[in-house]
């Protein structure tokens, strides 16, 4: 973290496959490395976003029910910081669903 970089919420290290989804690029399997709960940090195999491009992350939540049907929720975000490996995205408005996921893998751990 940079000397002038603050973080305002706890993150943590997570290992979770996701699809990145953006305008005028195909879909890409991705890996979420860190989530907080303003944000995430996504390894990309081919990085050809930028800075203040709007995407969507699918996320595969497993279930908590003994049916053991796992959803999917999409999490709009825009790109922050852009990396050889990856992006840097902030989380956009998430609905009550999405942001009930993200409290509960954040602060479960």
């Amino acid at each position: 973290m940079g000397i002038n970089e603050r973080r305002d919420s706890r993150r943590i290290h997570v290992e979770r496959n996701v699809i990145l989804n953006a305008d005028r690029i195909a879909p890409q399997f991705c890996k979420m490395r860190n989530l907080s709960t303003t944000g995430a940090y996504i390894e990309v195999p081919e990085n050809s976003l930028r800075r203040d491009m709007e995407v969507r992350l699918i996320v595969t939540v497993p279930s908590a029910s003994e049916q053991g049907i796992a959803k999917i929720e999409h999490w709009p975000a825009k790109v922050v910081r852009v990396t050889e490996k990856g992006i840097g995205v902030e989380l956009g408005d998430l609905d009550v669903e999405a942001m009930g996921t993200v409290l509960s893998m954040v602060y479960s751990n």
